[in-house]
């Protein structure tokens, strides 16, 4: 994809879900109204082929753990994955809700959470 369909996807990133120090997430929506999220990435230091070979990698992954990958920018030296949107919000408000939030999961559900994480990591190697 090239960068200006990954605005026309965010609608100009308006629409930030999180940030991290070396990602900027947006949710989108495709053209067939289906939703995404946008994964641009920060100071990336790869080259194009460096990044489209580790792209390729990603697109082999198929575990119910693990988000879908649905494209990608490589235009210039921006960097965008492009991923199916998970419903839920960030897994990290859950986590680390206080007991007295409605977030807030039980000690059972975050173990059942870590280890289906594990399981989702463990994948690929």
């Amino acid at each position: 994809m090239f960068l200006c369909c990954i605005k026309r996807i965010t609608n100009q990133f308006k629409d930030k879900l999180g940030q991290g120090a070396y990602e900027t997430v947006f949710k989108g929506r495709l053209p067939n109204d289906v939703l995404v999220a946008v994964k641009v990435l920060n100071n990336f230091k790869a080259t194009r082929e460096e990044f489209i070979n580790e792209v390729g990698s990603m697109c082999r992954i198929h575990h119910v753990n693990v988000t879908c990958l649905i494209g990608f920018c490589a235009d210039g030296n921006k960097r965008a994955l492009v991923y199916k949107y998970m419903l839920n919000e960030s897994l990290e408000k859950f986590i680390f809700a206080t007991s007295d939030q409605t977030h807030s999961l039980s000690w059972g559900k975050v173990q059942d959470i870590a280890i289906g994480m594990a399981k989702g990591i463990e994948y690929p190697h």
